[in-house]
């Protein structure tokens, strides 16, 4: 078998992985969230272009394209410039489809410090010493997080606080005092 069929093999055992365990996570309730280029969230920057996805469509274009061109016996130049060009073009065009959705995904997770100064109500009470929740909006979409007093104080349920900062999944709210 030739560079060009284990390519294209590998990019689709790639895709088929990639389907597979995406939907058994999506199943099971499984997050893993790579860190590979070290700004804290990945897919961004170099390595972001480096995705599973990305990866596949890479090697099954360059794998098909060159098996294909390698079959009619195209010249070796033109084979492997035409197998690297299409690479390159599907896994760019995959890279900006997963940039695209992620982007315009409904329901999206809201970054750290859009979130920050917003108002929330507590919905499970917050003991002076531990942890209860609040609930939030944002952009149309409401959300639930576990929250702790930033204070240190008791928070009843339904009072009104503001989300003061955000530390490992935590949210740390401050009571607003409507009555002034």
């Amino acid at each position: 078998m030739s560079l060009f069929g284990i390519c294209f093999l590998t990019g689709l055992a790639i895709l088929m992985f990639n389907l597979i365990f995406g939907s058994l996570s999506d199943f099971f309730s499984i997050d893993l969230d790579l860190d590979l280029d070290g700004d804290g969230s990945f897919g961004h920057g170099l390595l972001g272009f480096l995705s599973p996805s990305t990866l596949s469509g890479f090697l099954i274009a360059f794998g098909g394209i060159g098996f294909y061109l390698e079959k009619l016996s195209v010249s070796p130049i033109i084979m492997w410039l035409a197998a690297i060009v299409s690479g390159n073009l599907a896994g760019f065009a995959l890279w900006k489809l997963m940039r695209f959705l992620k982007q315009h995904e409904n329901g999206a997770a809201p970054e750290t410090e859009d979130i920050v100064g917003l108002p929330a109500e507590v919905v499970g009470v917050i003991p002076a010493d531990g942890f209860g929740s609040i609930r939030y909006a944002y952009n149309g979409n409401r959300y639930s997080a576990p929250a702790v007093s930033y204070d240190g104080t008791r928070i009843s349920q339904g009072s009104q606080v503001a989300i003061i900062s955000i530390k490992q999944h935590v949210f740390y709210v401050s009571e607003i005092n409507l009555e002034e």
